[in-house]
C-alpha cells in the first residue's frame, strides 16, 4: 500500500510501522514528534482522496458510526485555546511479568494519537521509561451564523458527515446557532442552540491557529474511557488520580480529535477563480477584471433591497467590501460601519434574506431594551471550570452584524443592559470584543462588518458613517438572483478584500492639498475627516476592480461623503 493511501486508511497503523523504522534512531522527543508530523503532511499532501467532514461538534450519531482507523477532517472555529500539555509520545513496552523490561533489551513503542488509549491499557507505566513531548489543547466548535450554502460549496472536495436532513442535521442547527429573531413572546431576545465543541488535541506549531479563526484540522478521533487516568502531567507530578467524573461529559467515554496539521479556511468563492497555474501579477488582474465586471450586479441588487436609493445601495457596497487591513496603535484601520436610518422591519429583513445569500457568515441582533437586559453578548470565562463560555459576538472574522434598531422601544436599562451597549459600541468604534474573565476583561481585536439599521440615529453613539434612506423611490423588491449571478456577487464580495492597493505619487499630493483647502475653509475639518475620506477612496478604488488610487475614484469619494454631510445636517 503506498505510504499516502496508509496514511488516510489507518493513520495509527501506520504511525506505528513507521516508529519500528525510525524510533530507536531518533533521540530527542521534538525530533521525533517532526518525524511523525512530516510524514503525515507529505503523505497526505499528496492524496487527491475524498476524506469525511465532520462539524465541530460531538453527537451520539457520532459516537456510534464512527471509523477511528480513517484519517477524518474536522471543520470549526477555534473557541478557546488552553495551555500547552505534556502527553506520552513513546514507552517502554512491559514484559510477561508486567514490568518493563530490561534496560537495553526492552522495545520501546509510540503512543502518538493513540496516548489516551495507552494510558488506559497501562494503568501504570516506568515514568523512567516515557518520552513526553508537548501539543496545544483546543476547544473547535461548528461556525458560528454560517449559511448553509458554504457547506454546500465543500461537497465537492469532501464527504458532510452528520447532517442527514436540514431538521436534524448537526450542521444545519450549527448554521442557526447565532441567528437569531423574535421568540415566541416577541421579546427578540437573543436564543442559542446549546453543543459541545470538539476537544482537539493539536500537534502543529502553535502560532499555526488564533482564536475565532476557522481551521480544516486533519487528524483522527480517539474514543477516551472516563475512568482513564488521562493528564501526563500527573505521571510526571506522582498526583493522586482522584475521581472528577462530575466535571466530565456524561457517558462514559469521550471523543477527542488528534489534529497533526491544519488548513485555514478561506473563502471557496476565492478557490473557484482558478488563479493557482497563474503568475501573482496576472492572478491580481484576473481578480480586478472579475471585480469590475460584478460590481454593477451588486450595486443593482443593492437597489432593489434598499427601495431604488441608489445613495444608499453606493455605501451599502463599499460598507460589505470594507475590511481592517491594519491597526494604528490600537484604532483598526480599513473598516466602513454605517448607521442607515429611516429604516422598518421590512428593511431589515431584505437586507437579511440578501446578505444570506451572499455572505458566509450573518448575525442578526434586534437592539430592544429587553434584548439589551437579558442577551449575552460577550464570552465570559468560568475561572473554576475553565470553561469559555461563548457570547454572540464571539465569531470568525469577516462576520456581517446587522443590529436591528427598528424595534427599539423606552425602558430602563440594567447594568447587563447598559454593559451589553457598551460591548457594541466598542465593537463598532475599535474593533473589539470584551472578553469577560470575572475578574478583568481581555480585549481581542476582531473584524466585523457591523451595519445599524434604525428608525432615527441609533442609540449607539459612535463615528459610524449615518446616511438616511429615502422614502418611497420605488417599490421595494427583491427579486432572487440565479445561481450564476448569485456565485459571483459572494466572488465579488471574497475577491475585494483581498485586492493589494497602492496611492501613487501623483494621487498622494493631490490628497495632501485637499486637506490643507478643506482645513483653510473649515478650521473644524480634523484629521479624523481626512482620515475617513482617504479609507472611502480607498474602498472605492478596489471596489472598481482598481489597485491604484486614482482621479475618478478620489473624486467620487470627495463627492459621496460631502452629500452625505447635506443629507444629516
Amino acid at each position: 500500500m503506498k505510504s499516502e493511501q496508509a496514511w488516510i486508511e489507518s493513520p495509527v497503523a501506520y504511525v506505528a510501522a513507521l516508529q519500528e523504522r525510525r524510533l530507536e534512531k531518533v533521540e530527542k522527543p521534538k525530533d521525533l514528534l517532526k518525524v511523525f508530523t512530516d510524514a503525515f503532511v507529505s503523505n497526505v499532501s499528496k492524496s487527491d482522496a475524498q476524506l469525511d467532514l465532520y462539524p465541530g461538534i460531538v453527537t451520539d450519531e457520532m459516537q456510534q458510526s464512527l471509523n477511528h482507523d480513517r484519517l477524518c477532517v474536522v471543520r470549526g472555529m477555534v473557541q478557546d485555546i488552553g495551555e500547552s500539555e505534556l502527553f506520552v509520545l513513546s514507552y517502554a513496552t512491559s514484559g510477561s511479568n508486567g514490568s518493563s523490561e530490561v534496560e537495553g533489551s526492552s522495545k520501546r513503542a509510540t503512543a502518538f494519537l493513540k496516548d489516551n488509549t495507552v494510558l488506559a491499557e497501562h494503568s501504570v507505566l516506568d515514568p523512567q521509561s516515557v518520552t513526553y513531548a508537548d501539543r496545544q489543547s483546543l476547544i473547535v466548535t461548528p461556525v458560528p451564523a454560517e449559511n448553509e450554502w458554504v457547506l454546500n460549496e465543500l461537497i465537492p472536495n469532501f464527504v458532510l458527515k452528520c447532517r442527514s436532513s436540514a431538521e436534524d442535521g448537526e450542521y444545519s442547527k450549527a448554521s442557526k446557532i447565532r441567528k437569531c429573531g423574535d421568540d415566541a413572546n416577541g421579546s427578540g431576545i437573543v436564543a442559542f442552540v446549546k453543543q459541545k465543541g470538539v476537544e482537539v488535541k493539536f500537534y502543529g506549531d502553535e502560532n499555526e491557529v488564533a482564536i475565532n479563526n476557522v481551521y480544516l484540522f486533519y487528524g483522527v478521533y480517539e474514543t477516551v474511557p472516563l475512568a482513564t487516568k488521562l493528564s501526563a502531567e500527573q505521571y510526571l507530578m506522582d498526583c493522586d488520580f482522584s475521581d472528577d467524573s462530575d466535571k466530565r461529559e456524561d457517558g462514559n467515554s469521550k471523543l477527542i480529535f488528534h489534529s497533526v496539521f491544519v488548513r485555514p479556511v478561506v473563502a471557496a468563492a476565492i478557490d473557484n477563480i482558478e488563479t493557482n497555474s497563474l503568475t501573482a501579477v496576472n492572478a491580481i488582474e484576473k481578480m480586478c477584471l472579475l471585480v469590475s465586471e460584478s460590481r454593477p450586479l451588486l450595486l443593482s441588487a443593492l437597489r432593489d433591497v434598499f427601495e431604488g436609493d441608489e445613495i444608499i445601495a453606493e455605501w451599502m457596497l463599499l460598507h460589505l467590501v470594507s475590511s481592517v487591513y491594519k491597526r494604528a496603535d490600537t484604532m483598526p484601520i480599513g473598516n466602513l460601519s454605517l448607521n442607515i436610518t429611516n429604516c422598518n422591519r421590512q428593511t431589515v429583513d431584505r437586507l437579511y434574506v440578501f446578505l444570506s445569500n451572499t455572505v458566509a457568515n450573518v448575525v442578526r441582533i434586534p437592539l430592544t431594551v429587553e434584548a439589551l437586559n437579558k442577551s449575552k453578548l460577550v464570552p465570559h470565562k468560568d475561572v473554576e471550570s475553565g470553561i469559555l463560555h461563548s457570547g454572540l459576538l464571539q465569531l470568525p472574522p469577516g462576520t456581517s452584524i446587522i443590529i436591528d434598531e427598528t424595534g427599539m422601544n423606552p425602558g430602563q436599562l440594567s447594568d447587563i443592559g447598559l454593559s451589553n451597549l457598551a460591548a457594541l459600541t466598542a465593537l463598532i468604534e475599535y474593533q473589539k470584543v470584551y472578553y469577560d474573565f470575572k475578574f478583568q476583561n481581555v480585549e481581542l481585536f476582531c473584524n466585523y462588518n457591523v451595519i445599524i439599521l434604525s428608525t432615527t440615529r441609533s442609540l449607539i453613539k459612535t463615528s459610524a458613517q449615518k446616511v438616511k434612506l429615502v422614502d418611497g423611490m420605488s417599490q421595494p423588491e427583491l427579486t432572487s438572483c440565479d445561481i450564476g449571478n448569485t456565485k459571483k456577487l459572494r466572488r465579488y464580495l471574497a475577491t475585494v478584500k483581498t485586492l493589494p492597493y497602492e496611492v501613487p505619487s501623483e494621487m498622494s499630493e493631490v490628497a495632501q492639498q485637499y486637506f490643507v483647502q478643506a482645513r483653510q475653509k473649515d478650521p473644524k475639518y480634523s484629521a479624523d475627516n481626512f482620515h475617513s475620506l482617504l479609507n472611502i477612496a480607498r474602498i472605492i478604488t478596489l471596489s472598481q476592480g482598481n489597485v491604484k488610487l486614482n482621479g475618478e475614484s478620489w473624486q467620487k469619494a470627495v463627492e459621496l461623503l460631502q452629500a452625505q454631510e447635506q443629507c444629516i445636517n
